[in-house]
């Protein structure tokens, strides 16, 4: 009797443990339960954040490329149907004979020293009897076009010896565009002075060697302009020359004397060539060392060709000069008579 009594005991106290424990255990798995939702969730939600995130990238994404994709029509549309012009600058007849110019440069201590000088407006004339170094353009104002201007960076570099115009090489004559700056730069241990006359007008000084300023050239240009270089430092027999173009349709025959301007919209232009003169017109003496100080070249030798270019065509335009067709001092003469 004892013994099934202490068996009820423990099959009853088994129970009870065994109650504790399936009641410990459900709280707990509920809780799991319902961490394993939150869970779920939490997931759910952070997977549709990622997805809208990835989606506003994707529509960014469009939309930058829409945006590239308008600038590229744009581009299509500012050159669909574009051209070209290009061609030769030839030289025929007698190459005249330039010699060199005695000078007299005063120096610092008041002597006055005679030398030699080559004349800048001297034509480089090839082998091929090519001319190199003349300016084409169309004499168009900027509002007929819808292009951008990218001239190549220049800068001038000046001394008693020539006025250098750095740009693609190293010449006397230079391209740029409205509102530009150009730097300055003396390359000799003496007094420099640039002056600029035509398209742009004042007077910049130099000091001493490797001294160097900034020039904005004019903003509001209507036509392509030449603006003349010349020394105001007694240096007169150098010279150079800019053209302050407000469209980029301008260039300079090269070393073969060829020439090309790309992109060109259709329609009617005026071909425009020019090349300095070589000849001296006129010369202005100081009137106490009674030596030069300032000399006037002759008008350069401009010529015209109306041209008419349709959409897509490439034009092959060719140049004649002969010595005969540049304004000789005497026929200036005739003139001012």
């Amino acid at each position: 009797m004892d013994n099934s009594r202490n068996n009820r005991y423990a099959f009853l106290l088994l129970f009870l443990i065994w109650i504790g424990i399936v009641g410990c255990q459900r709280p707990n798995s509920e809780q799991n339960r319902a961490n394993e939702e939150k869970k779920s969730i939490r997931t759910n939600e952070s997977l549709s954040k990622e997805n809208l995130s990835k989606e506003n990238a994707i529509q960014t994404i469009s939309a930058k490329e829409t945006e590239l994709g308008s600038d590229k029509t744009r581009n299509a549309v500012q050159t669909k149907g574009a051209g070209s012009i290009c061609g030769e600058v030839c030289w025929e007849g007698k190459i005249p004979e330039i010699p060199d110019q005695t000078v007299a440069l005063l120096e610092p201590d008041y002597r006055v020293q005679m030398r030699k000088q080559t004349n800048p407006n001297k034509p480089v004339i090839t082998s091929q009897n090519r001319l190199a170094f003349a300016l084409i353009y169309l004499n168009k104002t900027a509002s007929e076009f819808d292009s951008p201007i990218g001239f190549p960076e220049l800068k001038i570099e000046t001394s008693s010896k020539e006025i250098r115009v750095l740009q693609n090489g190293s010449h006397h004559i230079g391209i740029v565009q409205p509102g530009q700056q150009i730097t300055l730069s003396s390359i000799e241990n003496r007094f420099q002075s640039l002056r600029f006359r035509g398209g742009d007008y004042c007077t910049l000084t130099l000091p001493e060697l490797h001294s160097s300023r900034i020039r904005q050239l004019p903003q509001k240009v209507d036509l392509p302009e030449i603006i003349e270089l010349s020394s105001g430092a007694g240096y007169y027999w150098t010279s150079g020359y800019l053209l302050l173009c407000p469209h980029p349709y301008a260039t300079l025959s090269d070393q073969m004397g060829k020439y090309k301007l790309s992109h060109v919209p259709p329609g009617e232009y005026d071909l425009t060539l020019w090349i300095p003169n070589w000849q001296i017109e006129r010369t202005e003496y100081d009137p106490e060392w009674a030596i030069p100080f300032r000399q006037f070249w002759a008008k350069p030798l401009v010529l015209h060709k109306k041209i008419s270019i349709l959409a897509e065509q490439n034009i092959t335009l060719n140049w004649t000069i002969k010595a005969e067709m540049f304004p000789s001092v005497k026929t200036l003469s005739t003139e001012k008579k």
